[in-house]
């Protein structure tokens, strides 16, 4: 399911930029922050699938919830870029979209960052509890299970910035859009035939109940110390496990993924603009395959 939504998901991070440039009319800065925006909303409202994931629905009726959610804002982009009455006409501000055409607009955008965000939000969950975390010989399988579907999602991250977004951007945006929600379509199919094979746990009534127990340990205090207003104490013996540097480790590529999407932002429109093309075929925005790639080049701890 992930492989197939994240071709258009991440053709659309990648292009999504010279859409609202050549079609709605932007101009560069407003082109580029409303792609930034749409992109922020949709990391962010993974929160928001995680937490109904967790608190209130299984984690795959989650996924199926915002994955056809997702394809109703597709289906908006496509009516929208389909017709030319629903194009704003050029102007020389920054946005030219006002009226329905913005209603019509906004709401596609926002329907398709709140379902690729809620689909992220709960769908890597649903293939770690198909492993027994208990069970040391299962536990080791988790990590064999997201090394594979890293690869799966890039390979269709690939596909995405490479196929469709050449179709996009030289045979009609609509077809573009028409491609990434037909790939989602097909993988939330796939998802729902599949639902008898999962292993489908169900959630529970507090998800944060142990994350928060540092807030009472901060109150007791020790013996010999007198209780003052602003004098608290953490006690560490509740804790489970020590802090292993290796924990830490998906932080360190944290800034390389902030920075994805700016670069997106900045470079594809300025080798479009000045005509730079690499072959026949390849746009210059499938120069961001490298960067899905690059994530599986394990890098120099020792630096």
């Amino acid at each position: 399911m992930m492989t197939l939504d994240n071709v258009g998901f991440v053709a659309n991070m990648a292009s999504m930029v010279l859409y609202f440039l050549n079609v709605m009319h932007y101009d560069f800065s407003g082109s580029a922050t409303t792609t930034t925006n749409y992109l922020g909303t949709a990391f962010l409202l993974t929160l928001v699938g995680g937490f109904i994931s967790d608190a209130y629905m299984t984690r795959l009726n989650t996924g199926l919830l915002f994955g056809a959610i997702e394809v109703l804002g597709y289906v908006l982009l496509i009516i929208q870029s389909r017709y030319p009455k629903l194009h704003p006409a050029a102007c020389e501000k920054s946005t030219c979209i006002h009226g329905t055409k913005a209603l019509l607009f906004y709401a596609s955008l926002g329907l398709a960052a709140l379902g690729g965000g809620g689909i992220r939000g709960s769908i890597p969950g649903l293939g770690a509890d198909q492993f027994d975390y208990k069970n040391p010989e299962e536990r080791k399988h988790i990590a064999t299970f997201f090394n594979w579907f890293l690869l799966s999602i890039t390979i269709g991250a690939t596909f995405g910035v490479t196929f469709v977004v050449y179709v996009s951007t030289n045979v009609g945006w609509y077809i573009g859009f028409a491609i990434s929600m037909s790939c989602a379509f097909s993988g939330l199919i796939a998802a729902a035939l599949e639902k008898p094979f999962y292993l489908v746990r169900v959630p529970e009534k507090v998800p944060c109940r142990g994350s928060y127990r540092l807030l009472d340990k901060a109150a007791v205090l020790p013996n010999g110390m007198e209780a003052g207003k602003w004098r608290v104490h953490c006690n560490t013996s509740g804790r489970s496990e020590d802090f292993d540097e290796d924990d830490a480790y998906p932080l360190k590529h944290y800034p390389h993924e902030h920075m994805f999407s700016s670069i997106a932002d900045l470079f594809g429109p300025t080798r479009n603009h000045h005509g730079h093309t690499h072959s026949r075929f390849f746009h210059p925005t499938s120069l961001n395959s490298g960067d899905s790639f690059s994530v599986h080049v394990p890098p120099n701890t020792g630096l």
